[in-house]
């Protein structure tokens, strides 16, 4: 299945699946970096076996700064 990027924005939450690794780890790219605007401010990184759902609502609860939206991956 084809990535749609424009459909994906416009959703809080966004699940990237398929076999294909290459694939998966492309479109998370393309929204990251779309998403973000470039700006690294606004994009946090967690790790599911070092982090709790607490700290990832906790990111996302907070209004983004330079950008228009916050991004947590």
């Amino acid at each position: 299945m084809k990535f749609d990027l424009d459909k994906a924005l416009v959703h809080q939450v966004v699940l990237i699946s398929g076999e294909e690794d290459v694939l998966r780890r492309r479109a998370l790219a393309t929204l990251v970096d779309t998403a973000s605007g470039g700006d690294e401010f606004d994009l946090e990184a967690f790790f599911g076996d070092s982090s709790n759902p607490q700290e990832w609502l906790g990111s996302c609860g907070t209004a983004p700064f330079l950008s228009p939206r916050r991004v947590a991956v």
